[in-house]
């Protein structure tokens, strides 16, 4: 506890050392045919000898130039003393949100994106804002592709007809895309 006191002490007389903030990767999660939340991860470096704890973040992502996420994720995250910590800033997005620059975006199987803001971290001199800003970029999962197989006629009655239509999806890239409905209409005629 003594040792604790004396090292806010020597910070709180001007030996703080202002915290390192770096990027550190970006990954997709919850992928669906709509949408998908990026993960931008940044490592918070504290080199002072006491532990501090994150106050806010202020943070801003845009893909391929079109805002999509902004927001403040909740306080608390401890940076060791001497050590690091990891901070998450998800930004979910759908695909309809990137506008007309959605079917180049998928096109192309990747897009950029860019993650700015601050991270303001609690010291005995009060709270240091930090700027963090990376930019990137990122694979998109592979459309899958759809092929429609020669309709059976399965069951016929003097009112109704049953016909099935057998449809295959093939999934393409590493990313899993589920399945979330399939809506269809089948017109004789």
């Amino acid at each position: 506890l003594g040792a604790s006191g004396c090292s806010w002490l020597q910070m709180a007389e001007g030996q703080f050392k202002k915290p390192d903030v770096a990027y550190k990767s970006a990954s997709l999660t919850d992928v669906s045919l709509s949408g998908a939340t990026l993960n931008v991860v940044a490592r918070v470096d504290n080199p002072n000898p006491v532990e501090l704890a994150l106050a806010d973040v202020d943070y801003r992502v845009s893909i391929d130039g079109h805002p999509v996420a902004a927001g403040k994720p909740p306080e608390g995250l401890a940076i060791p003393a001497n050590g690091n910590a990891d901070l998450t800033l998800p930004a979910s997005f759908k695909f309809a949100d990137l506008g007309q620059a959605v079917a180049t975006v998928l096109s192309k199987g990747s897009a950029g994106y860019k993650a700015e803001g601050t991270v303001g971290v609690k010291t005995p001199i009060g709270v240091v804002r930090v700027p963090l800003s990376h930019e990137g970029t990122f694979t998109l999962p592979a459309m899958p592709g759809i092929a429609l197989g020669t309709p059976r006629l399965t069951s016929v009655a003097i009112d109704h007809a049953t016909v099935e239509l057998p449809v295959t999806l093939t999934g393409k890239g590493s990313l899993p895309v589920p399945l979330q409905a399939l809506d269809a209409a089948v017109t004789i005629g």
